[in-house]
């Protein structure tokens, strides 16, 4: 049997050093027809000579001439890579595949047509390389799993977080899902992505950890969770909210309890989103003396005189 062909879209900017590591780890992959398309967006570090280090042909080098921010970059990856290999892997130039990621995941990919993407866990790296910790894959069950299933665990937070390198895609699923948008927040461009695949196909799982993802002072993670105040977590509850909807528009919500559900989880997470949106606008919402006003005047509505209850003051 002929291995199946994979098509690697690398982005890189102005990482050459981690670069480096992370091509090694990619051309060093088995038992798979490797193509590796390199994305550079306009680095003005060392990296034309990194790739030039590498003289393999699986590789070509694609450069822009200009920032084209980090969307763009993905968006040319899923159109260069879906256009050469029926599955493809969107990877960082910070993290590192370890050895069988690609076979092993192409392999559960064949065994599952259903499943549009396939998932592994990650070990979490520090800065250096060494190994911080194995990643949690919450409630995911091994194998195949049903993608609105796994759409739930999402909306209940019992999902496995999914860096970008743990997951391989189906391209001709990955193409109905439609490119990288981004319509809440710029760090969760990739789980807005991953959330469509899920809506449309299933989910195959491998709990066994198959790549590296590292954490480091620049990445734009790191960026993002120092200047963004607290609230970086506001874009993941919208992603969750628009995975509610996804549900909604599924045969799932023909079921009148199942609607209830989902409504009840569309509040929670609405009121949680307003948590987050307060500290950054705050006349957005009731100065402190009117909101206290009004939980008093509720509270008294609706609990008997007299009747004792406990009250957690957060700050």
């Amino acid at each position: 049997m002929a291995d199946p062909k994979v098509t690697v879209a690398l982005l890189t900017r102005n990482r050459a050093p981690l670069l480096r590591a992370a091509l090694a780890s990619v051309l060093a992959q088995r038992d798979v027809e490797l193509d590796v398309v390199l994305l550079d967006n306009a680095s003005t570090d060392d990296t034309p000579d990194v790739v030039r280090s590498f003289d393999d042909p699986r590789l070509t080098y694609l450069r822009h001439e200009t920032d084209v921010g980090i969307v763009r970059n993905w968006n040319r990856g899923i159109r260069e890579a879906a256009a050469r290999s029926p599955l493809v892997s969107i990877f960082h130039d910070d993290d590192v595949m370890l050895p069988g990621f690609l076979a092993k995941s192409a392999r559960a990919l064949g065994q599952h047509p259903s499943a549009g993407m396939s998932l592994c866990l990650a070990q979490y790296t520090r800065q250096d390389g060494s190994v911080r910790e194995v990643q949690s894959a919450g409630d995911v069950k091994d194998g195949l799993n049903d993608g609105l299933d796994f759409l739930e665990l999402a909306v209940e937070g019992r999902c496995i977080e999914i860096p970008p390198p743990i997951v391989l895609f189906r391209g001709e699923v990955l193409l109905r899902a439609g490119f990288v948008d981004s319509p809440h927040a710029r760090g969760t461009i990739d789980m807005n992505l991953y959330y469509r695949t899920a809506s449309i196909s299933d989910v195959v799982f491998i709990r066994e950890p198959l790549v590296q993802y590292r954490s480091h002072d620049g990445s734009d993670t790191a960026l993002l969770n120092r200047t963004a105040d607290g609230t970086f977590w506001y874009g993941t509850m919208a992603e969750r909210i628009d995975a509610i909807a996804y549900l909604l528009r599924s045969p799932r919500a023909a079921d009148p309890a199942y609607r209830a559900r989902l409504a009840a989880r569309l509040l929670s997470a609405h009121a949680h989103q307003s948590t987050a949106i307060h500290p950054c606008v705050p006349q957005m919402y009731h100065a402190w003396d009117t909101r206290r006003a009004i939980f008093l005047e509720q509270l008294e509505a609706s609990l008997p005189p007299g009747e004792p209850f406990i009250l957690v003051d957060n700050g």
